[in-house]
């Protein structure tokens, strides 16, 4: 790097770390940047002849002379981030100390011929017209769930947005007249983590994301280490079982396929259809008249409530051999007594057990006009979705569709509409219910508005799938605990690999946090490497902004880019900084 160059970083380095950090004396640059004290001093002189660092208030010392503070004038920069995702994007503008000025998010398909224009749009819609009193904006980050060749360049291969070498940097660059660097979403939210997070006390740390997908990045020695291609980090297509369920990257068996939301459908779908299946039946002579008071069955000659097995077998996701089951072999408690299959009696779609009343056999009642979501069909225990879940005849909706195998069954209830998917009692966050899915993935409103099937909206429904396991939902809780342990695993081998300080989790899958604890926490200490067991794994709170801020801070992250990862983009990135924009 030309000893120009290397100036200009320092001087921007010295302005970003005013910027995230606040007034901070010369002793105390020095010491962050690994600079000597001359050569800070020589640096901040000419940023104070700029007019960009004025000298604050003395900082009280313990002894000695107090140390000047120094700090900017006027605001150092500021920086638009956009989230690229299968259906939509999510864009920001954060200023240097990471505070968002503003998001927005905006319709999109990726699959569309003029994919490219439309994102380009986006971004134009919400650049700040020039002047005025607001920071500088030093360029544009993306983030995109696939690899990056090169931030400064920008290809990106992306299967899941059906992307191949698509140059989303030159078309942005170009249509914008901007600074634009692309990255891996992940390794975005590593650069945000260095300069805002827990990055800033460690200069080696994991981070791991779990929600629609899975992913982690490696931040060595202060920097995101990015691979021979820009494809380091693809944790979620790490090999778990061979024969396990098929991944969207066209492999069988990656932790994805088992812990993504997609893998996390599927394996409470197997959990409910094992489950309806062992359940026994009542007498078919036994159903009740339409419009009678629904009553539990006796079970023949025992005069009592018929009720599954406590803890029948369960496959594991994908059909595959189980992996992970909750048992001790596994590296996971059994759950907790009063949480585990059948202790309760069975499953209402709300995911909550329904007592000594809540088994429903093969008879069931008709439905007295009541639609999906709003109360659902009347079993013999108790109505769908507020009582009691419904058998192997299933029942009759407002409509007269018979459901296959009763809620949470491999067909699920049907609602007014003949859909498949689960009825949700609307006792969840705004009336939508807690049902977990059906076979269609679909997941209701209490109010009978259905939030569509999973395929179409896996994070809505997996939310439904954490809000019952926070209701006490069996199958949900072991769904959960099953996939903590299974990327408890994965996650103690890359740990056992890179050595880092700390692993950070990150994304979507976060709120639903303490279901995963134990089955990670347990699976992830019994595989670390001896002397490594004490780890520090720290969970962080997330919206639906924390991807596009990652990839603002691409754009932020450059002043300190030592390594030249940004390339001209970086260099173009500092000159707007400094007040030199090109």
């Amino acid at each position: 790097m030309a000893a120009t160059d290397r100036g200009d970083l320092t001087r921007t380095a010295i302005l970003a770390l005013l910027g995230t950090s606040g007034p901070l004396s010369r002793t105390e640059i020095a010491r962050e940047l690994d600079l000597s004290p001359a050569t800070v001093t020589q640096l901040t002189r000419e940023l104070m002849g700029q007019g960009m660092l004025e000298e604050l208030d003395l900082k009280p010392s313990r002894g000695g002379r107090p140390a000047v503070r120094l700090g900017l004038i006027g605001g150092a920069g500021r920086a638009l981030g956009v989230k690229v995702t299968a259906d939509h994007l999510v864009l920001v503008d954060v200023r240097l100390d990471g505070e968002v000025l503003g998001s927005w998010e905006r319709p999109f398909d990726p699959a569309a011929p003029d994919a490219l224009d439309e994102l380009a749009a986006a971004v134009e819609s919400v650049v700040p017209a020039p002047g005025g009193q607001a920071p500088p904006l030093l360029g544009v980050g993306v983030g995109v769930p696939g690899s990056v060749d090169d931030q400064a360049v920008g290809t990106v291969n992306a299967p899941t947005l059906g992307w191949q070498a698509m140059p989303v940097g030159e078309r942005l660059r170009r249509r914008l007249e901007l600074p634009v660097l692309v990255e891996n979403d992940v390794n975005a939210l590593a650069a945000a983590e260095r300069l805002y997070g827990r990055g800033r006390t460690h200069r080696d740390f994991l981070v791991v994301t779990i929600g629609r997908g899975v992913g982690a990045a490696i931040v060595a020695d202060g920097r995101v280490y990015r691979g021979a291609r820009g494809g380091a980090g693809e944790f979620g297509h790490l090999p778990v079982d061979p024969d396990g369920p098929l991944c969207g990257c066209g492999a069988r068996g990656c932790l994805e396929a088992f812990v993504g939301s997609a893998g996390l459908l599927a394996a409470a779908r197997a959990k409910s259809a094992a489950r309806e299946h062992a359940r026994p039946t009542a007498r078919e002579d036994a159903r009740p008249t339409a419009g009678a008071e629904p009553t539990a069955q006796p079970d023949a000659g025992t005069g009592t409530v018929a009720r599954p097995a406590p803890h029948a077998p369960q496959p594991s996701p994908g059909g595959g051999p189980r992996t992970s089951g909750g048992g001790e072999e596994d590296g996971i408690r059994p759950p907790s007594p009063g949480t585990g299959p059948g202790e309760h009696g069975p499953l209402s779609p709300v995911g909550r057990p329904t007592g000594a009343t809540g088994v429903v056999g093969a008879a069931a009642a008709l439905s007295a006009g009541h639609a999906r979501g709003a109360g659902g069909a009347t079993g013999s225990a108790g109505a769908l979705g507020a009582g009691g879940a419904m058998g192997p005849a299933g029942a009759m909706d407002a409509k007269g569709a018979e459901s296959a195998a009763g809620a949470m069954g491999p067909a699920g209830a049907v609602d007014a509409e003949g859909a498949e998917g689960a009825v949700g009692a609307g006792d969840g966050p705004d009336g939508r219910g807690s049902g977990v899915p059906g076979s269609g993935d679909g997941v209701a409103s209490g109010r009978g508005a259905g939030w569509g099937r999973g395929e179409a909206d896996p994070l809505g429904a997996v939310a439904a799938l954490g809000r019952a396991g926070t209701d006490g939902d069996p199958v949900a809780r072991e769904v959960f605990a099953e996939a903590g342990a299974i990327l408890g695993r994965a996650t103690a081998g890359l740990i056992n690999v890179v050595d880092p300080e700390v692993v950070v989790v990150l994304g979507e899958g976060t709120a639903d946090w303490p279901l995963w604890r134990d089955g990670f926490e347990q699976a992830l200490r019994a595989q670390l490497y001896p002397g490594r067991r004490d780890i520090s794994v720290e969970v962080e709170s997330w919206d639906d902004t924390s991807w596009a801020q990652g990839a603002a801070a691409l754009v932020l992250a450059t002043p300190f880019d030592a390594a030249g990862a940004a390339g001209e983009q970086g260099r173009l990135v500092r000159a707007r900084l400094i007040g030199a924009t090109p």
